[in-house]
């Protein structure tokens, strides 16, 4: 980023795109029931990595 007005423009979107998935996620559950230890577990490994997700349990 060279500029603030950019920098804070790109927070904007991220915080907006982080306040879509959580309306997402949110709705899921509400149909579907919370998500299960082993399904969080699941998730940590698709987006850290399988060591980062044994370290988070």
């Amino acid at each position: 980023m060279d500029n603030v007005s950019g920098y804070v423009t790109e927070l904007a979107e991220r915080a907006e795109r982080r306040g879509l998935l959580r309306e997402e996620l949110d709705g899921y559950q509400g149909e579907c029931g919370a998500f299960t230890d082993e399904e969080m577990a699941e998730a940590r490994a698709l987006l850290y990595g399988t060591e980062e997700s044994e370290r988070a349990t």
